[in-house]
């Protein structure tokens, strides 16, 4: 039995016993203190045992409210960090690694949907695994596109043409490419000028011979010449 309930067991059986004392004292005219003390003394046994079980309901009922607000935490913080592919629980244990390792792959790169087919492949996963993964993924291959774009922007100069170029060296469909370079900001200008400055860095040349390179690198005749224009001293 539970400590509460021994309580609330002794507080009805005092109060009982001071009500029947109580009552003996009327007929025998005994002092009636006692049995009122016995009564009150009664009442607040009781309600000892009574708060102490509301306060071990409390207590006990905290677990669960703790454990529904961390369900509702990890639900929402899965929602915005996992991936949104579905793998099917009835493929191969290899089908599944290979997806998981896709998903790994652009967390932290941007990859062509056969660049990555290629990654899991020199991973030495089997074909069909890791065809089943790169069908499988839900992801945006547009976006991908534009990143990678961005990153190879943020390590060297290109022109569009050789972005463009870049891109589909790196297995990324047309449309795809074709995304990229409408959506990325960049100054095309501004690249041919930090282009000239890097050839120039590495072997320096006439005017005319920068041009050239420049020209020979995808870039307009506009761009060149606002390159040539715009070199330091």
């Amino acid at each position: 039995m539970k400590l509460e309930d021994v309580l609330i067991l002794m507080g009805l059986l005092g109060s009982i016993y001071g009500i029947v004392l109580f009552i003996w004292s009327l007929f025998k005219k005994t002092p009636k203190k006692p049995g009122v003390f016995i009564f009150l003394g009664s009442v607040l046994i009781m309600l000892a045992g009574g708060a102490l079980s509301n306060t071990l309901e409390s207590k006990a009922m905290k677990p669960t409210h703790s454990h529904e607000s961390s369900q509702l935490f990890s639900y929402f913080f899965n929602e915005t960090t996992s991936s949104t592919s579905s793998p099917d629980s009835n493929v191969p244990r290899e089908f599944s690694n290979a997806l998981a390792s896709a998903e790994q792959y652009l967390t932290f790169s941007h990859l062509s949907k056969d660049g990555l087919y290629d990654q899991l492949i020199f991973d030495k996963y089997p074909n069909e695994a890791a065809q089943y993964a790169v069908d499988t993924i839900q992801t945006d291959w547009n976006k991908h596109a534009l990143e990678s774009a961005n990153t190879y922007l943020s390590y060297s100069a290109f022109s569009k043409d050789n972005l463009s170029s870049q891109l589909l060296y790196a297995k990324f469909t047309d449309e795809q490419i074709a995304y990229a370079l409408a959506n990325i900001d960049v100054d095309w200008n501004e690249q041919a000028l930090q282009s000239a400055i890097q050839l120039q860095s590495f072997s320096p040349s006439s005017d005319q011979g920068l041009y050239d390179q420049l020209i020979y690198s995808g870039f307009t005749k506009e761009q060149a010449e606002y390159a040539i224009k715009n070199l330091p001293e």
